[in-house]
């Protein structure tokens, strides 16, 4: 007796969809509308993680796992990280041994660069480039 076996692709084996604001400010709101209750407002460039969809408006997660609900057409696709570390240090290459450049402190949006294995090269707003452990951001 033969047996049919098939294989589907799961969607836990794809890259989870992520965002950025891209304007100024945008306010997080508890539901797909703005007659939901404002929870609070992000700054620009801070990524998020899209979980659920509803028209116009995308479910999101932030680094600290907090959920609330964005416009899509507020945010943009420009790649950040978050330091998600009490302090991270940006150095001069992708390595311990590089120089310190500057001092990252948590809650802080970076625009991501390139990444590199466990380093990812970022800009911070004030144009200083560097590189920062992936183990101390969270974003994409």
């Amino acid at each position: 007796m033969a047996v049919a076996l098939t294989v589907w692709a799961t969607p836990a084996a794809a890259q989870p969809e992520h965002v950025s604001i891209a304007r100024d400010s945008v306010t997080m709101r508890a539901g797909p509308g703005t007659q939901h209750a404002a929870q609070w407002t992000l700054s620009k460039g801070y990524p998020l993680r899209v979980t659920g969809r509803a028209g116009q408006w995308i479910r999101v997660r932030d680094f600290e796992n907090d959920t609330g609900w964005v416009y899509r057409p507020l945010t943009g696709s420009e790649r950040h990280h978050i330091v998600k570390a009490s302090v991270a240090n940006l150095r001069s290459g992708p390595g311990t041994h590089h120089r310190l450049v500057a001092k990252l402190a948590r809650g802080e949006v970076v625009r991501t660069v390139t990444t590199q294995r466990q380093w990812v090269q970022v800009s911070t707003e004030a144009g200083v480039l560097g590189w920062v452990a992936r183990s101390l951001v969270w974003g994409w």
